[in-house]
């Protein structure tokens, strides 16, 4: 990220730089007409250049707790569901509220991690689960037992409304 900001300040630079030294006549040049037009012109363009950089940045997939089952397969995620209590969050590395939401999944993992299985399914790779699941907006946490759904939420919400109700899950 901060090679993409670089370069777009390099771009501002070179833009003020050009409109400063650059002599257009008539003012109607985009580069040259001015410092400042050419500024705007500069960082525009680095900005174009610097695009892809911006998106890596924001599509890192944030660590996960070393709690939380990712999947290899569909079978795997039918095992790990079959028996006990299991919180399974489908995201996706792109999703913002997602990625808003990784910490505490993952602070879930840590603090459930001898009583209850939390599994991270990415839609994108596992689309056929997200359909069986009908997980159509993402985040949806799922809460199942014994391979039975007990609970859904949809949308990133606070750590206590998903401790509560595997809290009761696990009291049954």
């Amino acid at each position: 990220m901060l090679k993409a900001v670089v370069i777009i300040l390099v771009g501002a630079g070179l833009g003020a730089l050009m409109g400063h030294f650059g002599k257009c006549s008539s003012g109607s040049c985009p580069l040259t007409a001015n410092p400042y037009r050419g500024a705007a012109w500069g960082a525009f363009l680095a900005l174009i250049i610097a695009y892809p950089m911006i998106i890596r940045a924001f599509s890192k997939p944030l660590p996960a707790s070393p709690n939380v089952i990712h999947v290899d397969t569909e079978e795997d995620f039918n095992a790990a569901i079959a028996q006990g209590v299991c919180l399974v969050d489908f995201y996706a590395d792109w999703c913002g509220p997602c990625r808003a939401l990784s910490p505490t999944i993952n602070q879930i993992a840590d603090t459930y991690q001898d009583r209850a299985k939390v599994l991270k399914i990415n839609v994108d790779k596992f689309p056929g689960l997200a359909r069986q699941y009908n997980a159509g907006s993402i985040p949806t946490v799922i809460i199942l037992k014994d391979g039975a759904e007990i609970a859904r939420m949809v949308g990133a919400r606070p750590a206590s409304s998903y401790t509560e109700i595997l809290d009761q899950a696990l009291a049954e």
